[in-house]
């Protein structure tokens, strides 16, 4: 809500204003506002008391706003700005402006947008072009946690890394990418109430925490990840979220915490991870999942609470882990998936715990799936099926080097 007291300017403008000018209001030593005129943009960055700045009259140069007001923490309201020249830059211009509500509109962000409105946390709208530009979008909106409205946006840049991350009264968003293999790191990170995203882009490389924290989502579009080497933490406790639809992870390395805790994930339909190398806690905490395709995942050598805790969870249907990867940690593996009843894994080459449902028929699946090894255990204490085990059964597993218990 914009207020009269940010509406305004000084009732009289003092002596030596041009026609073409500038003024800003600060508090003075007694916290009375004072007025003074300026005939160019001077920058404001740091100025504590600053309360209010504006323009008026009309014409005059195009100026460059890069670190303009960066870090006035007084600065309540901005009225009509100068006139942005499409060479310069906003770069930087509100950043750290932790009290101000009210920007007139923005002609243009020029060249360089990136740090706009970082830490903005009282802005709650912004109005300027829909045409970002090509430059960075690098921390754009950083913590401007009570934007509730963005405009439609086109963007040429290939970098948006935190560039709406921790806004989180916005609901909703589209923008439109036109450059292809951008880096959207925790692009929409902790926007906890977006609920729709209408995101058009060609290709990601990097899509690390690109909606992690993202509570209310319901729904992501599909869109390209064949170059996307980091997807950890990509739908983290997106806990709204009740389909991954069928991505192509074939080239990340890191998909740790992929759906870490996306409590009400339904259909997980990417199976293709054939470069990752770290699966811990990728499916953790993902109690509404049922079923799972194939997992292609022949390099990972971390696995730790890789489905801890998906309760309801029945099968999984093939996983092939690399025949080479002693040095992987099942820890927690399969702990608190009470309703598995089937589990192919292949190569397996470490210490393996299991505590389900997976019946007697399923358990020597598994032993006739473990590879050969020297001195490993397979732990089934507690596990349905364990009880139904004849000697043969469990000679099975021990005649290949593993140590049966339970």
């Amino acid at each position: 809500i914009i207020t009269a007291e940010f509406n305004r300017r000084p009732s009289s403008y003092p002596s030596g204003l041009t026609a073409v000018g500038y003024w800003l209001e600060v508090f003075s030593s007694s916290a009375s506002l004072n007025a003074f005129p300026f005939s160019a943009p001077t920058p404001q960055s740091n100025n504590n008391y600053l309360m209010r700045y504006g323009h008026f009259g009309t014409g005059g140069a195009s100026f460059g706003m890069g670190s303009m007001f960066t870090n006035c923490v007084s600065l309540r309201a901005v009225y009509p700005l100068p006139n942005i020249g499409t060479t310069q830059s906003t770069s930087n211009c509100f950043s750290g402006c932790f009290q101000l509500v009210h920007i007139a509109p923005i002609n243009t962000f020029g060249v360089f947008p990136g740090n706009t409105f970082s830490s903005c946390r009282k802005l709650r709208a912004i109005k300027g072009p829909t045409d970002l530009g090509n430059a960075t979008l690098s921390t754009f909106m950083l913590g401007c946690s009570s934007i509730m409205f963005l405009q439609d946006m086109t963007t040429g840049t290939n970098i948006a890394t935190s560039a709406f991350n921790g806004c989180i009264s916005l609901k909703k968003i589209k923008i439109t990418f036109t450059s292809p293999n951008v880096n959207c790191s925790s692009t929409f990170n902790g926007c906890t109430l977006l609920e729709n995203i209408d995101l058009v882009i060609p290709s990601v490389i990097n899509s690390n925490s690109m909606f992690s924290g993202c509570g209310k989502l319901k729904s992501v579009p599909l869109f390209n990840t064949n170059n996307s080497t980091n997807i950890a933490s990509m739908f983290n406790t997106c806990t709204s979220l009740k389909i991954i639809p069928a991505f192509n992870f074939s080239s990340a390395t890191d998909i740790n915490s992929l759906c870490l805790n996306c409590s009400s994930l339904e259909i997980f339909e990417p199976i293709l991870f054939n470069s990752a190398t770290i699966a811990t806690s990728m499916l953790s905490g993902c109690n509404s999942l049922i079923n799972i395709g194939t997992l292609i995942v022949p390099l990972v050598n971390s696995q730790a609470s890789m489905f801890l805790s998906c309760a309801s969870l029945r099968e999984i249907p093939a996983i092939n882990f690399a025949a080479h990867n002693s040095a992987t940690i099942y820890t927690n593996f399969l702990i608190n998936c009470p309703n598995l009843t089937a589990f192919k894994a292949l190569n397996i080459s470490n210490n393996l715990l299991i505590l389900s449902r997976i019946p007697t028929a399923g358990l020597v699946e598994v032993f006739n799936n473990l590879p050969t090894v020297t001195a490993k255990t397979i732990t089934i204490t507690n596990c349905l099926g364990a009880a139904g085990l004849t000697s043969a059964n469990r000679l099975i597993a021990t005649n290949k080097g593993w140590t049966v218990t339970g």
